[in-house]
């Protein structure tokens, strides 16, 4: 056994003596106390392995004594040196302290005395040996159920996804679908009429042919730009200078012909922002084309919607505010996803500003795209107080021709700022 420090505590100087000689032959390293107040200094500066205490002294007995070590958490094993008066007492405070064991004085036999010292410090050493087995294996337990939450959260995550690319399927088979049924209707109907021999004034037909080739190209190019949308390199910024009402008022003039036969009431007020900003004017554009659009189609006619910017020396927001039907709580992040749309197919009327009207699910998606790529955001929100939501465009002022910056961190590598609108 390794070499352990022994503290041998007795109020008689002659006891103490004795016992550090007949400790000698097991070459440990001894001291002594003269009570158990000394005892519990010692104690709790040095490291003790094993304490051999006299059952009665004055200032500190050795039940207080032991009691105390226990208090502070000192698991040292612990012999306790009593006559046979006293022996009742010692046996009922074995269990309750955990005592090691108990010697009667006096003393006679030198090899029992020393084989006790060695089975008090060797149960001491398993003792702690198994503690520390058991913390190793708790916190393995620990490591191992972080593991096992790991995976499960990945597992789920997948599942999600998984459940997610199925839902993506449908919906893309779903409204694809029914979108490329209605050009192609047309184009095979004027086929078969021209197969046929029959008489009719193709002129005439032209524009409507041409729309809808136009109709399938977009619907064709609008998938390809989701297909490839993880390689954000096949969309490169060209930032020029612009400015935010400009842009608001040229997206207004070209959407206003279907604004007003409907009676909605739109403009942009005199104090919005208009300070220049660096942003790619043609994706700008289409995306503040996207929001009024879905508010167009998310409005009864004769009602109105509120558009408004506002900005800082880094950040713009736009507010697109509409007064329709809203959208479920659980839906508002969805309207962004591509190929998603929370009608039925049979009611998709691409193109159309009609209330209630929808597309394929590409136009907020690609508007959120342009968005991100401008290191900017969208977010829908569910108005307060009124029905139907809110689109809140945020972008940087200034954006680089390189990639953009992560959604939500500005062109200087700063996080975003709460809502200009706070």
């Amino acid at each position: 056994m390794s070499r352990s420090n022994v503290l041998i505590v007795d109020d008689e100087p002659s006891i103490r003596i004795m016992l550090t000689r007949m400790l000698e032959p097991l070459n440990h390293a001894v001291s002594t106390a003269e009570d158990g107040q000394r005892a519990l200094e010692i104690a709790r500066q040095e490291k003790i392995d094993l304490i051999i205490s006299d059952l009665r002294m004055p200032r500190m007995d050795g039940l207080t004594l032991l009691e105390n070590l226990r208090r502070d958490g000192n698991d040292l094993a612990f012999i306790i040196l009593t006559g046979y008066g006293e022996l009742p007492q010692a046996l009922a405070a074995r269990e309750r302290f955990n005592i090691s064991d108990f010697l009667v004085k006096p003393i006679h036999n030198m090899d029992q005395f020393l084989f006790e010292v060695e089975s008090a410090l060797s149960r001491r050493l398993l003792e702690r040996q198994n503690q520390t087995l058991m913390e190793s294996l708790r916190q393995m337990n620990i490591q191992l159920e972080v593991k096992v939450d790991e995976r499960t959260r990945e597992l789920l995550l997948k599942n999600d996804e998984l459940q997610r690319l199925s839902t993506f399927r449908a919906d893309v088979l779903r409204v694809l679908g029914h979108e490329l049924r209605t050009p192609l209707a047309i184009l095979s109907g004027y086929h078969h009429l021209a197969s046929q021999g029959a008489s009719v004034q193709f002129e005439s037909l032209a524009p409507r042919m041409g729309g809808s080739i136009e109709r399938l190209k977009e619907i064709v190019e609008r998938s390809l730009q989701h297909l490839k949308a993880s390689e954000r390199t096949q969309f490169p910024l060209e930032p020029e200078v612009v400015n935010p009402s400009e842009i608001c008022d040229r997206v207004i003039e070209r959407l206003s012909p279907f604004i007003t036969s409907r009676g909605i009431r739109l403009q942009l007020p005199e104090c919005a922002f208009r300070e220049d900003c660096e942003w790619d004017r043609e994706k700008m554009e289409e995306v503040i084309e996207e929001l009024l659009i879905n508010a167009v189609r998310a409005s009864a006619d004769n009602s109105r919607i509120d558009l408004s910017i506002v900005g800082d020396a880094r950040w713009v927001e736009f507010h697109v505010k509409d007064y329709g039907v809203g959208v479920a709580e659980e839906q508002l992040e969805r309207i962004f996803e591509p190929f998603v749309t929370l009608g039925k197919a049979d009611h998709h009327t691409s193109g159309l500003f009609d209330f209630g009207a929808e597309g394929i699910g590409l136009g907020l998606s690609t508007a959120k795209m342009w968005a991100d790529l401008h290191g900017g955001s969208i977010v829908a929100q569910s108005n307060t107080g009124t029905p139907g939501i809110t689109l809140v465009l945020r972008v940087p002022r200034r954006v680089s021709s390189a990639a953009a910056p992560d959604e939500g961190v500005g062109d200087d590598g700063e996080p975003a700022p709460p809502s200009l609108r706070s």
